[in-house]
């Protein structure tokens, strides 16, 4: 083994590394025998090498573990929360008071582990905090300053809370400093973490090209980068990007400088691996170094968009160029207003904002990540060998991101919402799409992404079961941006598409919501679905009375497993295949009753819980119907 040989395997090792990373925390042992028998399958003369880098990863990851403190050094804040520092662990704080940044403050608390409910395509907040290298979170009534702020970051702070307009304070907070809340409408097109950053040192270039040659002009930029990898306390995607530029000062070619600085993030943060930014920026210099053709970069480009952000724009892409920057632009902008405010940020940012919306206008919504990608791939092997291929290949792709041939399968899904109801009732190829319940208004996040990764970009209609947040809080979000009809009344019957729906309940007390809940019935692929929305016990008893034979095959429990309904009577009636519960993890009101569980259990009644399970999805294939969650449970349901 030579250090020739080294150098030149460098950047399979480091992406071989990356692949560990990825699966370690659930599969440890076998992500790193799966990248050492794959290293020695492949014969490279360094294989001892990738052994070594394999042993020192697994060595730093498994024996770290997190130790509890109380004490740290505050590393990022947010409206609600902040996340201290001590050494390499990380801990999230809930505090109602912002602390400086940089800041040492001392508190008191019991650190829990941050746990979410899984969901298809999107990212949980657990997964988000892991991203950052946090995996614990505990609330503190207050905290004590050991040690105050002498950073940059500090400083400017500080001098953000000098600014008397609300709206201005919020952006120049969210722009130089990362400080946002979730309610932030406005600036939607800024949160992309660390590109704002890499935009200063992109205006900067623009700049001083028209003053000074090539050499000196990256030295400066060289020593801005690093700068502000500094002051901003080692951003990945800056930090990456200084790292790949002081990489260019050493007699490594692009290979080897590429696979060096993915190996020096992933040993300095583990963790990184996880965030969409730092898999983008790795992609990137990975198709600059190939200098693919224009279709073939555009191609991969589309899979990776669609894959990390379920939407793929072909607009962005051609001027992304122009786009970053603009975050340069306004980062000095914004930098201006901390010493004179003027309202100009504003407008800045909303012809931004504006900018950014019209471009996904022309976006194409969905994931490949289908039961029709199989098909595509198939279909792009068989063309192979032909001209153009690659070509065809975009063609193809966005023909089946426009259809919906990614997804062509009818489906009924619970979507997770979190404490809440979302159904969403879809039949082939996006043909026409229904949706029961919008959950709160806190919730739309999750379910707009959810139907954007299924590249639904219409919902035929929403029926909204009764008034309650938790049911409606989303109704006029979905009504607008999917062009829904919306009811809210009570119904007999309703034929959308091949799909007829049927409100059983008619009950209408207007002191009483719940009990007003429209009850919808319908059958799709041979089972019958009964959704309940939050009727209670009287509620079913009258259902009993009006209809002898009612069944169904999937139920909805009502008002998210309350004992106030899900009666043995209604149960021993209706005797559900399956009994599913929309609720909240860990949530206030103790959903689902361990009273209706029982009940389940006594009548032999299998069922799932969003909250533990995640988004339950119910396919329909020939003759069958396929079952699976988010935490990965599978199963069959056979029409009766």
């Amino acid at each position: 083994m030579s250090l020739g040989s080294l150098r030149e395997d460098l950047l399979h090792h480091s992406l071989l590394i990356a692949v560990m990373a990825l699966f370690f925390r659930r599969y440890p042992f076998t992500s790193a025998a799966v990248v050492l028998v794959l290293g020695f399958l492949q014969k490279r003369r360094s294989f001892l090498f990738l052994a070594l880098l394999v042993c020192v990863f697994f060595v730093r990851m498994y024996l770290r573990t997190d130790r509890q403190f109380f004490e740290g050094r505050v590393i990022t804040v947010r409206d609600r929360y902040c996340i201290a520092e001590n050494g390499e662990q990380r801990l999230l704080l809930y505090t109602d008071r912002q602390p400086l940044l940089d800041s040492r403050i001392s508190f008191a608390c019991t650190p829990e582990r941050i746990v979410s409910s899984p969901l298809f395509y999107r990212h949980t907040f657990a997964q988000n905090m892991y991203s950052h290298g946090v995996t614990e979170s505990c609330r503190i009534n207050g905290y004590q300053v050991k040690r105050p702020s002498r950073s940059i970051r500090g400083y400017l702070q500080k001098r953000t809370y000098a600014i008397e307009d609300e709206q201005i304070q919020r952006l120049v907070q969210r722009i130089l400093l990362d400080m946002h809340s979730a309610d932030d409408d406005l600036i939607s097109s800024l949160r992309t973490s660390g590109f704002s950053l890499i935009g200063i040192t992109y205006v900067i270039s623009s700049v001083l090209k028209y003053f000074t040659d090539r050499k000196h002009r990256n030295t400066v930029i060289l020593i801005l980068q690093g700068m502000l990898v500094y002051v901003y306390h080692f951003p990945v995607n800056l930090l990456f990007s200084f790292l790949y530029r002081l990489s260019g000062y050493t007699p490594l070619n692009a290979h080897e400088r590429l696979g060096l600085c993915i190996l020096s993030v992933l040993f300095l943060f583990p963790y990184a691996v996880f965030s969409s930014g730092t898999i983008i920026m790795i992609l990137f210099r990975l198709l600059r170094l190939y200098r693919l053709k224009t279709e073939e970069r555009l191609l991969a480009d589309v899979f990776i968009q669609s894959i990390l952000f379920q939407r793929v724009s072909l607009l962005k892409w051609l001027l992304y160029g122009m786009i970053l920057p603009v975050y340069g632009i306004l980062w000095f902008m914004a930098l201006f207003c901390l010493y004179r405010p003027v309202s100009l940020l504003v407008t800045a940012v909303y012809i931004f904002d504006r900018f950014t919306a019209v471009t996904d206008l022309f976006s194409l919504p969905g994931s490949v990540l289908g039961a029709g990608l199989p098909v595509y791939l198939l279909m792009v092997l068989i063309m192979r060998g032909k001209p153009y291929i690659f070509r065809y290949a975009l063609i193809l792709f966005l023909i089946f991101q426009y259809t919906g041939l990614f997804h062509p399968l009818a489906e009924v899904t619970f979507v997770n919402v979190g404490q809440g109801d979302a159904i969403l009732i879809r039949q082939p190829f996006n043909s026409c799409n229904i949706l029961v319940d919008t959950g709160r208004p806190s919730a739309y996040t999750d379910l707009r992404g959810y139907l954007q990764a299924l590249g639904i970009r219409r919902i035929d209609l929403l029926l909204i079961s009764h008034s309650d947040d938790d049911h409606d809080g989303n109704a006029e979000r979905v009504e607008n941006d999917y062009g829904a009809e919306v009811i809210r009344d009570h119904f007999s019957t309703l034929q959308r598409g091949r799909l007829r729906l049927h409100d059983l309940n008619t009950i209408n007390d207007e002191e009483d919501s719940n009990r007003s809940s429209q009850t919808v019935l319908f059958a799709m692929n041979g089972l019958t679905y009964l959704l309940t929305g939050d009727i209670d016990l009287y509620n079913e008893e009258v259902l009993l009375r009006e209809y002898d034979d009612l069944h169904c095959d999937i139920l909805k429990l009502a008002h998210h497993g309350s004992d106030t309904a899900s009666g043995d009577a209604f149960l021993e009636r209706t005797r559900p295949l399956l009994a599913v519960v929309s609720a909240g993890l860990n949530n206030y009101y103790g959903h689902p009753h361990p009273a209706v569980m029982q009940r389940l259990q006594d009548w032999h009644i299998a069922s799932l819980n969003t909250a533990e399970n995640g988004d339950i999805r119910i396919l329909c294939l020939p003759h069958v119907n396929l079952l699976v969650t988010a935490d990965k449970k599978t199963g069959i349901l056979l029409p009766g």
